[in-house]
């Protein structure tokens, strides 16, 4: 493409210069910025077509998290049923991991900074829900199921800390988008309403 900016430049000299009898310094002058300006725009344009790809790219990504986090959910509120010894601490995981995912759904910035918390503890809350529910079924000595318990209740306590901590976190960003509106809304009454 230079090539063809560089030819263009080149025609535009000589027309300039034998056809309009232009200063050869003027022409040449002119001849730069225009194979200047071309370059320029070609480079801007590639630049254009390269963000519009990484948005692209980026809100597929979101929408990836998005499905994966909601099938978690869905099979975090069915393990939570399974859970004959843990019902009650399940079923509280289950709503908090549903109240987490209505919140990324709605703010399109919090799904992009839930990414890792969304694909991590989401699949490992299910996961673990998942093992307790088929190892409480199977056949073991005493001595195991009390292990199986144990880690079991342990890991869910572990991830409640981390859901409510993770909530918080949530609600605190509301509160201070709120206090920002507040704010903004009180400063436009005192200059009479308009920005």
């Amino acid at each position: 493409m230079s090539f063809l900016f560089a030819l263009l430049a080149a025609v535009l000299f000589a027309v300039l210069y034998a056809g309009f009898k232009v200063a050869w310094w003027v022409s040449l002058g002119v001849s730069v910025v225009a194979f200047a300006v071309l370059r320029f725009m070609r480079s801007q344009r590639k630049k254009r077509r390269k963000l519009v790809l990484d948005e692209a790219a980026l809100n597929q990504r979101l929408k990836d998290i998005e499905v994966s986090a909601r099938r978690s959910v869905l099979e975090i509120q069915k393990n939570a049923f399974r859970m004959r010894g843990f019902r009650k601490e399940a079923s509280r995981l289950a709503k908090l991991s549903k109240q987490i995912l209505s919140y990324v759904k709605t703010d399109s910035a919090a799904l992009s900074k839930s990414e890792h918390f969304l694909e991590y503890y989401f699949p490992m809350l299910a996961k673990t829900m998942a093992n307790y529910t088929l190892l409480s079924k199977a056949e073991l000595e005493p001595e195991k199921h009390a292990l199986i318990e144990k880690s079991t209740k342990d890991s869910l306590d572990y991830l409640e800390a981390i859901f409510q901590k993770q909530l918080a976190a949530y609600h605190n960003n509301q509160i201070l988008e709120l206090e920002a509106q507040s704010e903004l809304l009180e400063k436009t009454v005192k200059l009479g309403g308009e920005l």
